[in-house]
């Protein structure tokens, strides 16, 4: 007996590790993980790429720098370094959503020119090939 759900294999009822997985296990991991599918993948809202690089320490210790600075009467130096600040995460983000892009453009081009298949030989050996094809 063979059970394909969703790009999940099973081979038989109480499958093992060299068969594949049973029923339960193959819902139980769709339900925490999702389809085996790497064309779906989730994106990071910009906001929030834009906000995880404040959590950088160096960035920490630099706007606490300049808000001491301003505290201390250095209103330029606070300004500076506010701008220097912003301009580098704006930049690092730029430069992440452009990789990304690119990413998934190169990811694309893979999957439509790769194709594997598993196969249980007479002996019971399970083989996998992959095939590259433009």
């Amino acid at each position: 007996m063979s059970l394909n759900i969703n790009g999940w294999v099973k081979n038989s009822a109480n499958a093992d590790s060299a068969d594949g997985r049973t029923t339960a296990e193959v819902r139980s991991r769709l339900a925490i993980y999702g389809e085996n599918d790497a064309a779906n993948v989730k994106s990071v809202p910009l906001w929030r790429q834009f906000l995880v690089r404040f959590e950088n320490p160096l960035i920490i210790i630099l706007l606490i720098a300049s808000a001491v600075s301003a505290r201390a009467g250095g209103i330029g130096s606070y300004v500076v370094i506010v701008v220097i600040v912003m301009i580098s995460v704006v930049f690092d983000v730029v430069q992440d959503v452009r990789a990304q892009k690119a990413e998934m453009c190169s990811a694309s081009i893979w999957m439509e020119s790769i194709s594997m298949s598993r196969r249980t030989d007479v002996s019971g050996r399970s083989k996998s090939h992959i095939s590259f094809f433009r």
